[in-house]
């Protein structure tokens, strides 16, 4: 019995001694969901607002825009908290002090504007950034401390809440993970609807940029391959939920910062609707009304300036987007077009006036350079409405312009002075009417019938003196002249385009 007792207490020694001891268990693997890093059997560390002192992280917060980041050292992990307000339509960060090839992480709402799309670009440039398909974003979600992460957030705040894997270095550059100044840009983008599920969504150029410093020694972990997206630390408002409480932590001001326009892209649109829609169909206007040819071609070359200095501004807006870059567009080939047939109808129109000057008949290069420039301000319109969403209101202006150049062409097929000689006899010429002057061909002059263009088929004075300096040897040489002031005195004055009528 005695013997039964003790190995009974022998035996039941041995359990509490085997109970006292700790068992070997596996470590549990790294989670980053709804748990603690340093005690995964405490979820009260969850429910706290501040970010635990062992949970590295950096902070920038700038007037609504909020960017914390949590770097891996081992494997290039970039864990990273990103907000901003609606009233852009998207916002980015990117790792350097400018956009000459760093590493970008972009984001916007999608389709169904409520989730926010994540993406990593690269940036060459002053130039919209470039979609990297080999960055991996992965988006982090069910964090405490994260309620609304991906989506938009009921105060109408996009959020951010991702891990970007290898983001940390890139070709040609990489984060300076031991440097206490590590410089970031970021910027928001314009007040505009952009709804895409598309990772490479054409974003619109920035309206406001800015760059800041982070000490990367504390938001960098040394060892271990895990890291976090860092929460919010804003002491001043610790509590659950509290998920918007952002603070500066290891960070400096903001510095070369400033508001940004897109004012390339509508300063090309009003150069070229001043060129096509206003100088050139005046001067077809002052042609037909003045009959001065010098005034006709003085506007019409003012016009084509104008279209050269839109020219360089749709190259310079080409260069900043993605989608124009390669000059391929609708917008862009026939604008090129239309520039390309400008410099013929230059050339036509210059042909044309010298040979005039020389026969005093028309030629097939005016009847050409007539035509051909009431097919550019049609093209013109026409790329206007590929290139603008108001193509209806420049139509009306086209049509205006062409109304009132109809009305004046209706007014005045004959020269003024022709119309002011009370020795003019119309003549009923028919088919051979005289063409003395080449708008006489005009689409609405009324060619051969009585009161139309043409001196009543006689020489002009001009023509029958042989001591005039305006005759057809000597004409656009020495002594011709539109300038009374240059005339012998024994000469009558008369413009170039006007012939003397009557006996």
């Amino acid at each position: 019995m005695r013997s039964f007792l003790l190995g009974a207490g022998l035996a039941l020694l041995n359990i509490i001694r085997a109970s006292a001891e700790p068992v070997a268990e596996a470590a549990p693997a790294p989670s980053f969901v709804n748990i603690c890093v340093r005690d995964p059997a405490n979820i009260e560390c969850e429910n706290q607002a501040g970010i635990p002192d062992y949970i590295k992280g950096s902070y920038f917060v700038h007037t609504g825009y909020v960017f914390a980041i949590n770097a891996v050292k081992a494997n290039g992990d970039v864990w990273y908290h990103m907000n901003a307000p609606t009233s852009h339509s998207w916002y980015g960060v990117g790792f350097g002090r400018d956009m000459n090839n760093v590493r970008m992480l972009v984001a916007y709402l999608g389709s169904n504007g409520h989730n926010v799309t994540n993406s990593c670009r690269m940036s060459y440039g002053e130039s919209e950034p470039v979609y990297d398909p080999d960055c991996v974003v992965d988006d982090i979600y069910g964090d405490i401390y994260g309620p609304y992460a991906n989506t938009l957030s009921p105060g109408g705040v996009m959020i951010t809440h991702s891990v970007c894997r290898g983001c940390a270095s890139w070709m040609g550059g990489a984060l300076d993970l031991n440097s206490t100044e590590q410089p970031f840009i970021y910027a928001l983008g314009p007040n505009t609807t952009l709804l895409s599920d598309r990772r490479d969504a054409e974003i619109r150029m920035h309206t406001f940029h800015g760059v800041f410093n982070l000490d990367m020694t504390k938001a960098t972990n040394y060892t271990g391959t895990y890291g976090r997206v860092p929460a919010p630390q804003d002491p001043a408002n610790q509590g659950q939920g509290a998920f918007w409480a952002f603070a500066n932590a290891f960070s400096s001001p903001q510095y070369n910062f400033g508001d940004d326009t897109e004012w390339a892209g509508m300063a090309h649109g009003i150069f070229m609707c001043i060129a096509f829609l206003l100088i050139f169909p005046l001067g077809a206007v002052i042609l037909r009304t003045m009959k001065r040819a010098m005034f006709h071609a003085v506007a019409q070359l003012v016009g084509f300036l104008f279209v050269l200095v839109g020219f360089a501004l749709a190259v310079y807006v080409s260069k900043i987007y993605n989608k124009s870059k390669k000059f391929n567009s609708a917008h862009q080939v026939i604008g090129l077009l239309v520039l390309a047939t400008l410099f013929i109808q230059i050339g036509l129109g210059f042909t044309h006036h010298f040979l005039y000057l020389r026969t005093g008949h028309p030629t097939p290069m005016g009847q050409i350079h007539r035509f051909l420039g009431i097919g550019i301000i049609v093209l013109s319109v026409v790329n206007a409405g590929v290139g603008w969403n108001f193509a209806g209101v420049m139509g009306l202006i086209f049509v205006g312009f062409f109304f009132l150049l109809w009305r004046a062409n209706r007014k005045t097929t004959t020269y003024k002075a022709e119309r002011l000689s009370s020795s003019f006899v119309p003549h009923d010429y028919k088919e051979d009417a005289p063409s003395e002057y080449e708008m006489h061909h005009a689409p609405f002059a009324s060619m051969g019938q009585p009161h139309a263009g043409g001196n009543g088929g006689r020489t002009p004075r001009w023509m029958e003196s042989n001591d005039s300096l305006r005759n057809l040897s000597t004409r656009g040489t020495e002594g011709y002249s539109d300038n009374p002031a240059t005339m012998p005195k024994h000469v009558p004055y008369h413009t170039q385009w006007q012939p003397v009528s009557g006996p």
